[in-house]
C-alpha cells in the first residue's frame, strides 16, 4: 500500500514535468519521485525499498529496455545507476535489431567507447561489471539477459 495519495500525485507531477525527456527518464523520475514521496507502507510502518524495474516496450516485439533490481537495500537508486550506466548501449541495441546487417561488430562498438569522454566510458564498464556479477547476489541485473547477451544476439 502506498503511504498516501501524496506518492501517486508526486510520480505524476514528475512524470509530466519531464515530457521533454524519453519514456524510460519520465517513468524512472516518477519512480524516484514515489520513493521519495514516502513510498510503501505496511503494518509496521514505512516499508524499504527491495525492487525495482522499468521496462520500456515499442513497435518492435521485444522490450526497448528491460532493467530490474532485486532484493537491494536501495533498489530505486540501483536501477537508476543501472540505467545510467545502461544507456550507452540503448542505440546499438536498437540498431542491432532493426538492421543486424549494417551494424556495428559488437568489438568496434565496445571500442568506440572507450573513444568517449571518461564519464561515458565509466558507465559502459559499469555496466558490463554489473551486468555479469548478478543472478546469484541477487543484486542488480537487465532483466533475463546480460549486457553482452544482448548486444550479441543478433551477431
Amino acid at each position: 500500500m502506498l503511504a498516501d495519495k501524496g506518492v501517486v500525485e508526486a510520480i505524476a507531477d514528475a512524470f509530466a514535468s519531464s515530457a521533454d525527456q524519453e519514456l524510460a527518464e519520465r517513468l524512472l523520475r516518477g519512480i524516484e519521485a514515489g520513493r521519495d514521496a514516502g513510498g510503501q507502507v505496511g503494518g509496521q510502518g514505512h516499508l524499504p525499498e527491495r525492487s525495482a524495474a522499468l521496462l520500456v516496450h515499442g513497435v518492435e516485439d521485444h522490450a526497448q529496455l528491460d532493467l530490474r533490481v532485486d532484493m537491494h537495500p536501495e533498489a530505486v537508486g540501483a536501477l537508476r545507476e543501472l540505467f545510467t550506466s545502461y544507456a550507452p548501449y540503448v542505440a546499438y541495441r536498437k540498431q542491432r535489431w532493426r538492421n543486424p546487417e549494417t551494424a556495428l561488430p559488437q568489438e568496434r562498438f565496445v571500442a568506440s567507447l572507450s573513444r568517449q569522454p571518461a564519464i561515458t566510458r565509466h558507465a559502459a564498464s559499469a555496466s558490463s561489471a554489473k551486468c555479469s556479477r548478478r543472478r546469484s547476489s541477487g543484486s542488480i541485473m537487465p532483466s533475463s539477459t546480460s549486457t553482452s547477451q544482448l548486444i550479441s544476439r543478433r551477431q
